[in-house]
């Protein structure tokens, strides 16, 4: 008798507390969804900027090598790189954040907390850096950039041919203004004294022999290297 009763009663509180009990997986279950969610918008936001940022790196890199051998400093080339090494950090720092959050480990989380804020630490420095190289260092590249195609130019092959390329990309002449390679090396050659011409063919609109005869605005570029100089990095 107490034994079927005690059966009932216990039937009756699992009626009772079944739907709420059901209710409340439910919640659970919706909270446990939705709770990861901005962690994983924060994660695919790192990985969507590190891919943009490496982008850029890889871009500079491969798109102006050519004028590397035209700088001075390895400043510029090493900006790119930073740039790339952040963004490769960026997106191996969202799949350890993804890993660890899905295997709970705390190891992992930290590691990918430590190699975000390292991202964040390379892209804020390659700002400023960049920024602070403009600013301050910019008239001692003038005048190093103006010995360079003085020097160089048609002594060494890798320079003449980044000044050539860079000359017809950008519409420029020169470093500094076009009469200075009425004093460079290349002027002092014997064929080009006895040919009258004064800039290199590659400061003409229409590139073509001895087209560097004549220095009117008609026929060579005016626009000097440096102008567009910082267009390029």
């Amino acid at each position: 008798m107490h034994v079927q009763r005690a059966e009932e009663y216990y039937a009756r509180g699992m009626e009772q507390t079944g739907p709420c009990t059901d209710d409340i997986s439910l919640a659970a279950a919706a909270a446990a969804k939705n709770a990861p969610r901005p962690a994983r918008n924060r994660r695919i936001s790192v990985r969507l900027s590190g891919l943009v940022v490496g982008g850029i790196g890889i871009w500079t890199v491969i798109s102006k090598h050519s004028y590397v051998s035209l700088m001075t400093t390895s400043t510029y080339p090493t900006l790119a790189y930073a740039l790339i090494v952040a963004g490769v950090l960026a997106v191996v720092g969202s799949w350890l954040g993804c890993g660890g959050v899905t295997s709970e480990n705390r190891c992992v989380l930290l590691i990918y907390v430590f190699v975000v804020m390292l991202v964040f630490v390379l892209e804020a420095g390659v700002g400023a850096l960049a920024r602070l190289y403009e600013e301050q260092v910019g008239p001692e590249l003038k005048m190093n950039l103006n010995r360079t195609f003085l020097e160089n130019y048609s002594m060494r092959s890798r320079e003449t041919s980044a000044i050539d390329q860079m000359q017809i990309e950008f519409k420029c002449c020169g470093a500094l203004r076009f009469e200075d390679w009425l004093v460079s090396e290349w002027h002092k050659d014997e064929e080009v004294l006895k040919d009258g011409v004064v800039v290199p063919e590659s400061c003409c609109k229409t590139p073509t022999s001895l087209c560097g005869k004549r220095d009117h605005p008609s026929n060579i570029y005016f626009t000097v290297f440096i102008d567009v100089l910082f267009k390029i990095y």
